[in-house]
């Protein structure tokens, strides 16, 4: 939140910017100027990123996080442009002391500043002002993954169990080419796809991973999946019996499963338990071997 306030007031710094040299110099010069920067390589990559996420499908969080450094500092350079004076100067960097100040506080574990503060912001949604606990735990508790300690959501023997059932996954899976009719916060085609590499498996030969938007909340729109979308080259099948833990929205597990046998799927017996009783089995096609 913090970060993300200081990155606005710099976009219309540099609009402002921007503004007054076109009315200075016009707009062909003011171009020019901007391309003579020296931080001109900064910008491109920071736009090139922007550009990417904003026009792509991202599923998961931290995406823009190789980009926050850069923007941070593209942010500085906008400040210090817009006011050289030195009370400007001082103010920024108390500034962005201030911003790294509240971007940290938040995810020290201090039990004092550690209960959730959450807001609801029209267009941005929620934004959490205080939260005692680090990117991934809150990751967890956004996921309906909570014991009583918001600082560990997912208490560690939970942990190791769901470790291991990624091992066992990701080693039923490797060379497989297999569509996901789960997307659960902690088990998902991006979670088995890091272990296999982490644990030196072969790489699955494809995955995919079912979007209930396109499909629908029907066993046809599955079938179709299936058979004409981006599964149809798929044999395995990964289906899930819960949706607590899922992203939202999610497809039904009975729809999956009837959208599944329509498309020539049957349940092969390997199933995995995961910590809180959720239960996930592979399914084949007809067909492959």
């Amino acid at each position: 939140m913090p970060q993300f306030l200081f990155l606005l007031a710099a976009v219309a710094a540099g609009l402002a910017l921007f503004i007054l040299a076109v009315r200075r110099e016009g707009v062909g010069r003011a171009i020019l100027q901007v391309l003579r920067l020296p931080a001109l390589p900064v910008l491109a990559f920071t736009s090139g990123v922007i550009v990417v996420l904003s026009s792509t499908l991202n599923q998961g969080d931290g995406f823009i996080a190789p980009a926050v450094p850069a923007l941070l500092v593209l942010a500085c350079l906008a400040f210090q442009t817009l006011s050289r004076s030195v009370l400007s100067c001082g103010g920024l960097i108390g500034m962005a002391c201030l911003v790294a100040c509240l971007s940290v506080l938040p995810t020290t574990g201090l039990p004092a500043f550690g209960r959730p503060m959450i807001v609801m912001l029209p267009a941005f949604g929620t934004a959490s002002l205080t939260f005692g606990a680090g990117t991934i735990q809150h990751y967890e508790t956004n996921g309906r993954y909570f014991e009583g300690d918001w600082n560990w959501p997912v208490p560690r023997a939970e942990g190791r169990a769901f470790a291991a059932i990624y091992e066992q996954a990701a080693r039923r899976l490797s060379g497989q080419s297999v569509a996901f009719g789960v997307r659960g916060f902690l088990f998902n085609v991006n979670m088995i796809s890091l272990y296999q590499r982490l644990l030196g498996f072969e790489p699955a030969r494809a995955m995919t991973q079912v979007d209930p938007i396109t499909i629908g909340g029907t066993s046809q729109g599955v079938t179709k999946w299936l058979t004409q979308g981006q599964a149809s080259a798929m044999c395995l099948l990964v289906v899930s019996n819960g949706v607590k833990h899922q992203f939202q929205p999610f497809v039904p597990p009975d729809v999956m499963e009837a959208g599944a046998v329509a498309a020539g799927f049957s349940n092969t017996g390997t199933k995995w338990v995961l910590p809180g009783g959720e239960r996930i089995t592979l399914w084949r096609r007809a067909g492959c071997g």
